[in-house]
Order: C-alpha cells, then sequence, then structure tokens
C-alpha cells in the first residue's frame, strides 16, 4: 500500500525491522494501555496503530521515488 500511495522507494534493508517493530510497539501499547491511557483498552484500533506506524515508519526511511510519476 506504501508504495501504490507515495511512489516513495524505499531502504529495504530497513524493511524488515520496521514490519517487526510496529507490531512489538502494539503489543507495548496493548498491555500498558490501561496505565498510560487512564483505563483505556485497546481493542480492534490497534490494527489501525500498526498500520501508521508502519506507514509512518516506512516513509521516514524512504526517499523520492523516481521520475515517471511527475506530470509530462
Amino acid at each position: 500500500m506504501f508504495g501504490i500511495l507515495t511512489g516513495r522507494s524505499t531502504n529495504e534493508k530497513f524493511v524488515p525491522l520496521i514490519a517487526i517493530l510496529a507490531p512489538v510497539i502494539c503489543y507495548v501499547l496493548n498491555l500498558f494501555s490501561e496505565d498510560w491511557f487512564g483505563g483505556y483498552k485497546f481493542g480492534n484500533e490497534l490494527l489501525i496503530v500498526n498500520g501508521c506506524l508502519t506507514f509512518g515508519g516506512l516513509w521516514l526511511l524512504s526517499k523520492r521515488g523516481t521520475e515517471y510519476l511527475k506530470p509530462a
């Protein structure tokens, strides 16, 4: 989805790191959310958080894509 929506190119050696870190962060959020957020317990919205963390991580570690996306 990242490549389709942005056209940016990623540094392939960091993609597995981001793909592992995002679910780990979500797991930690799920464990401690009640303490950190005043009793709030995450449910299915962890899927959205995971997607946003993954997308954001890929965005931060990517660079502009190829020139074919620019209008002629």
